[in-house]
């Protein structure tokens, strides 16, 4: 793997991780108990910037050579993933909690999951590619 595409995986990584771990402060503040005005600018915003945050980390596994990494990746999402679903409030899962706050509450678990899918799907194209040139391969000491 050349230097630009490791820098480039490194760079898209870093600022992806970077705008969604604000973005979850900012989710975080805008949804704790402190009065705080909760309008629907802010959950836009909030939206917009996890949306800029899953489409960094997805160019960052896009722009990823090889398997491993895919798996390194899935392993690390995972866990974020399965973090995320450990602070979400389930309290607002009730009728009673306007649908606007369930939206902003469940915006890190749902892009994480896009992310992991997104992943995972190269994940396997990466498998099914190596065992096709595997197959050909084998295919082709036989023949000749």
């Amino acid at each position: 793997m050349g230097i630009t595409r490791q820098l480039s995986v490194g760079i898209a990584f870093l600022l992806g991780s970077f705008v969604g771990f604000v973005t979850f402060m900012l989710q975080t503040v805008v949804l704790s108990d402190i009065p705080v005005s909760f309008t629907a600018t802010e959950a836009l915003v909030i939206q917009i910037l996890y949306f800029v945050s899953t489409f960094l980390l997805m160019g960052g596994v896009l722009l990823i050579p090889s398997r491993v990494g895919y798996g390194v990746a899935l392993l690390l999402f995972t866990a974020v993933f399965l973090f995320n679903i450990q602070v979400f409030d389930r309290r607002m899962l009730h009728a009673s909690y306007d649908p606007a706050l369930l939206q902003v509450q469940m915006a890190p678990v749902l892009h994480l999951g896009l992310v992991i899918l997104f992943t995972l799907f190269l994940f396997v194209l990466q498998w099914v590619k190596k065992r096709a040139n595997d197959q050909k391969r084998k295919t082709k000491l036989f023949v000749h």
